[in-house]
């Protein structure tokens, strides 16, 4: 299960997502979805690793 702060991001990253022009989004919102999501879980990984 996702830490609640990483669910938080998400739905924040996806409304700035909502800033760029339609076309863009059409064809990188997905990828920039996926990008972003990968970020989060490894900073969240490493940061376990450590503590």
């Amino acid at each position: 299960m996702r830490p609640r702060s990483v669910s938080l991001s998400e739905r924040f990253y996806r409304m700035l997502l909502k800033l760029y022009p339609g076309e863009f989004r059409q064809e990188y919102a997905q990828q920039l979805r996926v990008q972003f999501c990968d970020e989060l879980r490894d900073e969240s990984s490493s940061r376990s690793r450590i503590c």
